[in-house]
């Protein structure tokens, strides 16, 4: 339990406050008669929570961080009888310090995450199914943090969903355990058949998209099959068997070897253009000249002859590039010629070295026959496996939804009673209604007291609830500010104090105040039980009031 809290900060008419000790049961931090406000009533409460692992207190209590400036928290708990030492700063409040009795940090290991700090007290409060945060925060209702909602009694902050706050609650009464084994199975299915979709979606796979295009590609299937049988017909002979690889394999090396084949004959005439043009050269050159001279017999011969020449040497350099070119196309060629011979090996062992008689063209159609007919039945059998994965994601969620049902109605009914049993106790008779919590499925609940949302009944709900947590599950504190009691009728908060009183095993932390108002018998328990009082004058919590001007 929580035992000790000091401060260097906490001020008392000028002087440092002496350590804040807590016991078992009730822990009253007491304001003034009057109801006085600002006095740091809210704000100790704030501390509790920060003291218990949470961070609102250094995050929100903004008017603090300014006029007190960075401080720290220390505090002292005990759990089998022994004592345990702590300090946290609201500066870098994510670490906690381990310390001795005079809280100076431990030589060894000092240093605790916020994390590990919280495992440490799940581990000394027996909280096993879930965090100690996940515990106890919706149970520390203090002005400013987000735990006030009448409606939504487990939620811990604004953002936290339904379906996160059942699950909180079901962890928190031992009841998480065949919901946790069943989820694994339906996260499995519902993983497997989006897996599978996306597939489909982005083409990875062919996916049939409904029932009537399954039954036209059966259609297709059956035609296709057809279609064999009609080239068997004209081969005189049976086919062979090919799966889908052997399909696919064979079509390809069809395609293969149609891309060689058209390289080899681009180049053989590109070969033949080469040496027709090589051979053409010198004859052209000849022929032209005798022609000049006999239909130009005045014509200039020498320049004649110096651009013959020239012509001369540069079918010369010419001639070199044509032998290293026609070389080339010949070694391009003969490298084609190779690999057309190994690809129709290939495609005779693709036959299986079988019915050679039949042509190569019978055997690219039967081939790209068989390969529709696979894509097509793949298709098909991958459509009826999307529906059986939709099924099974489906089986899956409902024998979640069940399970999670099954292990809510049982909480549900305990608290319900519980409440109902408290209810009777604070209202003195059972004719008035008590709070309850519907759980309507794994992601809504309803909590309301029926007939009856008037503000004081629903914090009265809150109250209760929190109670019957407190009293059915391993709950170790909570913490109620004085909105939670400023509009339930004065002798029903007499009858939950009382109540509160009665709790002997577990902590409990109230800020109250108007305790003039009360009878002379709760007068005297509060003030047996109160750790902490606060008022104007000095008597802050931080021994001043930043809301008065000077």
């Amino acid at each position: 339990m929580l035992k000790e809290i000091s401060c260097d900060e906490f001020i008392e008419n000028g002087k440092a406050r002496p350590p804040l000790i807590f016991h078992k049961g009730l822990n009253v931090v007491l304001g003034r008669d009057l109801g006085t406000n600002s006095i740091g009533k809210s704000t100790f409460l704030m501390i509790l929570d920060f003291v218990f692992g949470g961070s609102d207190y250094a995050k929100k209590d903004t008017d603090v961080q300014s006029e007190v400036g960075e401080h720290t928290i220390k505090f002292q708990f005990e759990f089998n009888g022994e004592n345990f030492y702590f300090k946290r700063s609201t500066g870098d409040f994510n670490t906690v310090i381990r310390c001795n009795s005079k809280y100076l940090p431990l030589s060894k290991d000092a240093e605790l995450t916020i994390d590990k700090y919280c495992e440490f007290l799940a581990d000394k409060y027996s909280i096993r199914e879930t965090s100690f945060r996940n515990t106890v925060s919706s149970f520390i209702r203090v002005a400013g943090r987000d735990t006030n909602d009448q409606t939504h009694p487990l939620q811990a902050n604004s953002k936290e969903k339904m379906e996160q706050q059942i699950s909180k609650l079901l962890k928190i009464f031992n009841k998480y355990g065949p919901i946790e084994e069943r989820s694994k199975y339906a996260k499995e299915a519902e993983k497997k058949y989006k897996a599978f979709k996306t597939s489909g979606k982005y083409k990875f796979m062919p996916i049939t998209k409904n029932k009537s295009e399954y039954d036209r590609k059966q259609r297709e299937i059956d035609q296709l099959y057809t279609e064999i049988e009609s080239l068997k017909e004209r081969t005189q002979q049976d086919l062979p068997t090919l799966d889908e690889v052997q399909a696919a394999e064979l079509k390809r090396f069809y395609s293969e070897l149609k891309v060689l084949v058209n390289q080899r004959n681009h180049n053989q005439k590109r070969l033949e253009l080469v040496q027709e043009n090589r051979n053409i050269g010198p004859v052209r050159f000849q022929r032209d000249y005798q022609e000049l001279k006999e239909f130009f017999p005045e014509v200039d011969l020498k320049k004649v002859q110096m651009v013959e020449a020239f012509h001369r040497q540069l079918y010369k350099n010419l001639k070199v590039e044509f032998d290293n070119t026609e070389r080339q196309l010949q070694d391009r060629i003969f490298d084609l010629q190779s690999q057309i011979k190994v690809l129709k090996e290939k495609i005779n062992d693709a036959k299986g070295g079988q019915i050679t008689s039949i042509t190569d063209e019978i055997f690219k159609q039967y081939s790209e026959l068989r390969q529709q007919i696979d894509v097509l039945k793949k298709s098909n059998e991958n459509y009826l496996e999307e529906i059986q994965l939709k099924e099974d994601k489906k089986d899956q969620g409902d024998a979640l939804e069940r399970i999670t049902k099954e292990q809510s109605i049982q909480v549900q009914n305990l608290l319900n009673d519980k409440m109902a049993e408290l209810n009777e106790v604070i209202c003195g008779s059972s004719r008035y209604i008590a709070p309850r919590i519907e759980i309507e499925s794994s992601k809504k609940y309803v909590f309301e007291t029926p007939n009856d949302h008037g503000t004081g009944a629903s914090y009265k709900g809150l109250i209760l609830f929190d109670e019957a947590c407190l009293k059915l599950t391993e709950l170790p504190i909570i913490v109620h500010d004085t909105i939670i009691f400023s509009d339930i009728e004065i002798p029903r908060v007499e009858k939950i104090i009382e109540m509160y009183l009665e709790e002997n095993d577990k902590q409990i932390f109230i800020a109250l105040d108007k305790l003039e108002q009360y009878s002379d018998s709760i007068r005297e328990k509060v003030n047996e039980n109160t750790i902490l009082r606060l008022e104007r004058g000095g008597k802050e919590l931080f021994g001043r009031s930043w809301n008065e001007k000077d």
